[in-house]
């Protein structure tokens, strides 16, 4: 299973958006700054949308016809354990 994801930095106010396979481990991983292109919002990174992917290719295209009105209002913003600070 696949998902993609948007991910807020309160520190650096961007957001990012990407696909995995492994949404805890990801975002983990962006909050200890080892991702090379997010290590500058690194601890404050949090999930504020994500959606489960049939395929990789097939989700991208489904994702890339969501407006960003979409996923303000969407009901799968993530509120969940995943959103607070990754820690070890």
């Amino acid at each position: 299973m696949y998902f993609v994801y948007v991910l807020s930095s309160t520190k650096t106010d961007r957001y990012y958006v990407r696909s995995t396979n492994d949404l805890e481990k990801r975002l983990r991983l962006h909050n200890l700054g080892l991702i090379p292109s997010t290590k500058g919002g690194s601890p404050e990174w949090k999930l504020v949308f994500h959606e489960v992917l049939k395929t990789v290719i097939y989700g991208a295209i489904q994702f890339m016809s969501h407006s960003p009105s979409d996923l303000e209002n969407s009901t799968r913003r993530c509120s969940c354990a995943l959103s607070c600070k990754a820690s070890m």
